[in-house]
């Protein structure tokens, strides 16, 4: 009896609280006025433009810092290379490369490069062949015009002396050229390096000056 006794008294105390919540709630209802309610409107408003309008804005700062970035690069990169050809004895030389406009005098750069070479006949006593290889290099704009640039060169080659064995050759190269714009976004240049590693047996170039016509956009 005793047990029964307490649950009922268990039952009526949770059917109490119900109760009082219920009532607690309507109580709260009744008292809330139409001041009450346009004042909640008014924060939730307040707060929801606030937020609106911060993200907005942060929105804004990304596209414009993304907008910069691209720019940035887009003003600063550069891309160019070196073409030329002869045809007696026959020699091509394709170079693309890529340089960044460091400050207004600076420019740095790595490119590559791919050469063809094929004799006169019973003339020259290199072999007919193909070499290649990479470079980096570095501009510096004393004039808007001139510039000396220094350069240090990797190529793979058949040497004179040999047929068919192929080697590394090193070229550290040093010298100057000019610039002359053709649009606004384009220009050529001509460039007069010497190497000073030179060796005959082992050189790409008959003569250890070395004259480069180019372009580049930017």
């Amino acid at each position: 009896m005793e047990v029964k006794s307490r649950k009922r008294q268990q039952m009526h105390d949770l059917s109490s609280d119900k109760f009082n919540y219920r009532s607690t709630f309507s109580y709260l209802c009744r008292k809330l006025t139409m001041r009450h309610l346009l004042f909640i409107l008014f924060l939730s408003y307040f707060f929801g433009f606030a937020y609106n309008s911060y993200a907005q804005a942060r929105t804004a700062k990304k596209k414009k810092e993304k907008k910069e970035e691209n720019t940035f690069l887009k003003e600063r990169l550069i891309f160019g290379g070196n073409f030329s050809a002869t045809f007696s004895p026959t020699m091509i030389d394709v170079a693309p490369t890529l340089g960044i406009r460091v400050t207004e005098r600076f420019v740095p750069g790595i490119g590559i490069s791919y050469n063809y070479y094929k004799p006169r006949a019973n003339t020259d006593d290199r072999p007919e062949g193909s070499s290649y290889g990479g470079r980096i290099w570095a501009q510096y704009h004393f004039l808007k015009w001139a510039y000396l640039q220094a350069e240090y060169e990797a190529q793979n080659l058949v040497p004179r002396s040999e047929e068919t064995l192929r080697t590394w050759q090193y070229n550290p190269q040093v010298g100057g050229g000019v610039t002359i714009s053709l649009v606004k976004m384009a220009y050529v240049q001509f460039t007069a390096l010497y190497n000073l590693n030179y060796e005959r047996d082992l050189s790409l170039y008959p003569s250890p000056w070395v004259f480069r016509v180019g372009f580049g956009f930017n």
